[in-house]
């Protein structure tokens, strides 16, 4: 398993889990799902591995992938976004970002001001 997370998220080979920490230092380990470009950022998919088995196995979460950092996505618009386009992918098309109407797209840019 590669040490850091994410460069373990941008090694194509890597498929590894990976393990982030929540805010008490605790570690988690995650499952990779994706990763996602949207407006020249990235994004990544990623499921807790204790949530496998579950009744919430389907569940996964987003997370901004910043150059030294990995942070929880916790907007909504963004994260839906991130899914649909998620979803179009594994459908064989692209959801490109003209795609977003202009009051969704201005919602997710003032949303990304907190991704520096």
């Amino acid at each position: 398993m590669i040490d850091d997370a994410l460069e373990a998220l941008f090694d194509k080979d890597n498929v590894d889990n990976i393990v982030l920490y929540d805010e008490n230092d605790n570690p988690e380990e995650y499952e990779q799902i994706a990763i996602i470009p949207l407006l020249d950022k990235m994004f990544a998919i990623l499921r807790n591995v204790k949530v496998i088995g579950t009744p919430e196995e389907d569940t996964a979460q987003v997370f901004y992938l910043g150059d030294d950092k990995i942070m929880e996505v916790f907007d909504e618009q963004v994260a839906n976004t991130i899914f649909e386009k998620f979803y179009a992918l594994q459908d064989g098309k692209e959801l490109e970002d003209k795609y977003l109407t202009d009051e969704a797209l201005d919602k997710i840019l003032a949303a990304f001001k907190q991704y520096k």
